[in-house]
């Protein structure tokens, strides 16, 4: 028996497959994470935005990170995925495969955003480091 999801082709069907498994365990992190940093001052720090972070240094700083890069990475991956999806979707067209793919460009925008704003925190989090720093 042949593994397929909504009539697609078997090598999207284990793309999208790879897909939810990898959503699925970044909305389980960030739940997890959010609950645990729930309590931390920085939080205030970061929803106040007192630093105005330049464009070019949250970028690259934001690939220092493992979990950022990472989180990037899984972004790009949704992106891909999405672009062989809406292919599919009109060879015939079926309504119900373009809504899959516009649906999979809203969670790769979603983990996107989620890791721009995480830069933010940590690019936050060193500068407060580098000015409490006794050197």
């Amino acid at each position: 028996m042949e593994f397929t999801l909504f009539g697609l082709p078997k090598e999207l069907s284990i793309m999208l497959a790879v897909e939810a498994i990898i959503v699925f365990l970044w909305i389980v992190k960030i739940t997890v994470m959010s609950r645990l940093r729930l309590h931390k001052p920085e939080k205030e720090l970061f929803k106040s935005e007192i630093y105005k972070i330049p464009f070019w240094d949250r970028l690259i700083l934001s690939f220092s990170n493992p979990l950022i890069a990472v989180l990037y990475a899984s972004s790009a991956y949704t992106f891909i995925v999405a672009f062989f999806t809406t292919i599919i979707a009109f060879q015939p067209f079926d309504y119900r495969i373009l809504i899959l793919a516009i649906a999979l460009y809203c969670i790769g925008i979603a983990m996107l955003i989620y890791a721009w704003n995480r830069s933010k925190y940590l690019y936050n989090e060193i500068i407060q480091r580098l000015n409490s720093s006794p050197f």
